[in-house]
This record gives structure tokens, sequence and C-alpha cells, in this order.
């Protein structure tokens, strides 16, 4: 699971090259990874760190098929929905059609009956975003709760993710790559991965959900759940912003630049950085390809500074979280107020 917690609000970066086609094929860095019914978590945290960090490891769990209509046993009591959910649920907006081929599909929780109007509204323009940013023809579900995720409490991070993982090879994972690749940073990444064997020795695969579909690895437009999305209560952020950015009220974050935070871990923003995964030692996934502590070599865990590289540790696109509290796949503070951050600050777009 994944917790947002506050330190740094910023909001920019791109998903990884290769995988996710996006419109100025700018270098995305994914997060953490969990397959068809493995859920696996992330968080973003505040600059004193309220929730925890990425844990050492997984055991991957059924999941719930998606449906039109979130069970309300996912919503924790601390959450109880109110007696008038039913209306409030009822009046929820329907998220616009995609004016790409890329679709995400989102699917209200009964939490979100409490949270206020400019709750839904912003998570719907950061969906928009996303959908004018990347081309792949796919679509991916993501259920969004206020207050907790999947069920699940949130304590007092700004926001969490849950995604789903599949297994893979790395032959198999390099081969969809390369049948993915469209542009020059793409050509750049597959020239970095080896085509005869891993470059991490006993290495296990995975994706996310989403991250198999926009790789081939999955039908394009399955219907089922590929993660989940929650975000703390109002008082934390101030609502109405977007990719322009705009004014913070002092003392809270950024809500729009949360939503992408979260969201694009769920795409496969995520370092899996050797944990284990089911048992298995050695979990890593696309992102940990990129994930460098000098040129030539791979930062094989996630308290080993590193950084993001598109031609095998040459050029350092940005340095990788290691501070607890924050997750290994988000940036470290050194990229400045960007919504991909670990941590994140108040009062700052």
């Amino acid at each position: 699971m994944r917790h947002l917690e506050p330190h740094r609000p910023g909001l920019s970066g791109h998903l990884e090259p290769g995988i996710w086609s996006d419109g100025d094929d700018a270098p995305v860095p994914p997060v953490f990874d969990a397959g068809p019914g493995h859920p696996a978590r992330e968080h973003r945290a505040a600059a004193s760190p309220i929730a925890g960090t990425q844990p050492a490891a997984l055991t991957l769990i059924a999941t719930p098929a998606l449906s039109s209509n979130v069970l309300a046993s996912n919503v924790l009591a601390s959450n109880a929905v109110s007696p008038n959910v039913a209306a409030a649920l009822t009046a929820l907006p329907a998220i616009p059609a995609s004016p790409s081929a890329f679709t995400i599909a989102i699917a209200w929780d009964t939490s979100v009956g409490n949270a206020p109007a400019g709750f839904t509204t912003d998570v719907i323009a950061a969906v928009q975003y996303l959908e004018t940013r990347f081309t792949d023809a796919v679509t991916i579900h993501i259920d969004v709760g206020y207050g907790e995720v999947a069920g699940n409490g949130i304590g007092g991070a700004l926001g969490s993710s849950l995604s789903n993982i599949a297994g893979t090879t790395y032959a198999q994972l390099r081969a969809a790559l390369n049948n993915d690749a469209t542009t020059a940073t793409d050509t750049s990444v597959l020239a970095s991965l080896p085509s005869n064997g891993s470059p991490i020795a006993g290495a296990t695969y995975w994706t996310t959900s989403a991250q198999a579909k926009a790789l081939g690895l999955s039908p394009a437009n399955g219907s089922g759940l590929d993660g989940s999305a929650g975000f703390g209560l109002s008082p934390l952020f101030t609502y109405g912003l977007n990719e322009t950015g705009g004014t913070v009220a002092p003392g809270t974050y950024d809500f729009f630049a949360t939503v992408l935070h979260e969201l694009t871990e769920v795409m496969g923003r995520q370092l899996l950085a050797g944990i284990s995964v089911n048992g298995v030692l050695g979990g890593y996934d696309p992102l940990d390809l990129l994930h460098y502590s000098a040129s030539g070599t791979l930062a094989l865990v996630g308290t080993t500074p590193g950084y993001f590289s598109i031609d095998g540790g040459l050029t350092n696109l940005g340095n990788f979280n290691t501070a607890a509290g924050g997750d290994p796949g988000d940036w470290a503070s050194s990229v400045v107020n960007d919504p991909f951050d670990a941590l994140a600050s108040n009062g700052v777009s």
C-alpha cells in the first residue's frame, strides 16, 4: 500500500518509457506493483512522516472483482457513511468520456458520499489530465475512497494506493518493452537492458495489472480492478487546483497533486527494490531496471541512494527517495515541489 505523507506536494514527472506512451515522451518514474488479484500498498506523507514506509515483504491476497457499486463493507466503521449517503452517492458525478484511447474508469467508494464537492471535481480533473497525457489504448479500473483505501484506514497520510500485480519473467518483460517501443526514449531504455538475461541475479519480476495492459501482457480492456486510491480528509487539502498550479492555503496540501501521485502509482510508478513477494525474496518491477546508483550499476535496494536513468545510468533524471516515511519509487526532496515527491510540503502547489 502506498501512503502519501505531507512534506512536498509538487506535481510533475512522467511514467516509465516503453510502457506508457505520453504526448511529449517525457520520462516518468513508476512506483510499486501488484498483479491481478494481488494487492501491494504505497503512500504519500508529510514533512514529518505520519504513515509507514513501503513494506519489507508483500503477501498476495485475492481482491474482489470490480463492480458498478462498491460494497458498503469496503468502508471502515471509523469512516461510517452518513444516513444521507445513498442520496449523496446518487448525486456523485460520472467520469466524462476520455478524450484519448487511454481510459481511467473510476468507481466511487461509498465513503465518497461524505467528501466535499471539491473532492470528486479534482479527482475527475486529474483523471482527464492523465488521459490527455497518455495514448495507450487501454482501460484501467481504479476504486477511489475518502478517508480510506479499499476499506483500510490511511492514518494521517495525504493519500494511499493499493495496486494489483502480476508475475512475469525478464525475457517476457523485455520482449514486451521491445514490442511497445515507439520513441527514442524507448530505444535508449532497451539499449540499457541486456538481451541475454536478467541484469539482477535471482530476481523475480512483477508489473502492476495496469502496466501489464499497457505492455500487451494482458487484455487491454480487462474489467478487473487494477487498484484503489484513498485520500485524507478535507481539512488537509486545498481543492480546486489543476496542472497549472494555484494558491494553496497555509497549512494545507495540493489535493490535485496528491490525486496524480496516487493514480500514477496504480499505473506502475513504483519500485519494488528487492522486497519479498509471497515469501520469495528479490522482487523487482520495470522501474527497478531504470534505478541506478552509478553509470552501469543498478541500485538494488530502496535505501541505496539512486536515481532515474534511461541510458544505463549515464544521465541522472532525478533522485529517488531514501528517506524514512516515503516510498523508494517516489522522488527525493532534491526534486523540488513535484507531485511525485515522497514527502509533500504544505502551502505549495
